[in-house]
């Protein structure tokens, strides 16, 4: 969801189910069945290179974690929604899959970037967006264990660990926690960008925005 007025803002009172850090941390929260971080790409890929320095985390925030609805029921509002997206951002997009008999559910697609965060934290972002790529774009099988170890494949990364962690009882309560991290966070919205520093979180982004903003929000808290 994206709001029409983004505001800085400060929790009043530090979270505190993380370690005690004095480093600043950016934290995005998403999911890669959801359409307006798939859109949000370019902008958080350009605020990464504008600030290499700051150390990043990825949680999953559970777009329709518990989705039953038929995609093909979904088409009509889903295909308008993309539409937007790709108008506003360029972003590529095909449609066929939204005639596919499958139920929405961002559960599964969430686990595998958990996954990937656990067995190979590095390659987090490039997953996340690789699978975004194969979903909006090449509509592979969201549902499909096969579709993701693909990726995992082609990133020259175990296919054969992922798929043993993907299908296991810790990876679905790892998702879980997520989605859980993302609510105690507030994040209700995806893409949710905050910056925790000296053990505040500030809002950088709720929904889709502009890199030139979120740029200015981290400079002026972190005074540079």
């Amino acid at each position: 969801m994206v709001l029409s007025f983004l505001i800085l803002a400060m929790f009043s009172s530090p979270i505190q189910f993380w370690e005690q850090n004095e480093e600043p941390e950016l934290i995005y929260v998403g999911d890669p069945m959801c359409s307006w971080c798939y859109g949000f790409t370019g902008q958080w890929n350009e605020l990464l290179l504008l600030q290499p320095s700051l150390k990043v985390k990825y949680i999953m925030g559970g777009l329709r974690p518990d989705g039953n609805e038929a995609m093909k029921d979904l088409k009509d509002f889903l295909k308008e929604h993309w539409l937007e997206i790709h108008h506003r951002t360029g972003m590529p997009f095909k449609y066929e899959i939204l005639d596919k008999d499958m139920v929405y559910n961002t559960e599964p697609a969430c686990r595998a970037v958990v996954t990937v965060r656990h067995l190979f934290p590095q390659k987090t972002k490039d997953f996340f967006q690789k699978t975004q790529m194969a979903f909006y774009f090449e509509n592979h099988n969201p549902y499909a264990t096969a579709s993701y170890k693909k990726i995992v494949d082609g990133m020259g990364l175990d296919g054969e660990a992922f798929e043993k962690f993907y299908t296991s009882e810790p990876a679905r309560k790892m998702v879980v926690n997520d989605f859980a991290t993302a609510a105690q966070l507030g994040a209700n919205g995806f893409p949710t960008v905050l910056l925790k520093f000296n053990n505040q979180y500030h809002i950088i982004s709720r929904g889709y925005t502009e890199t030139t903003l979120m740029n200015a929000r981290i400079r002026k808290i972190l005074g540079v």
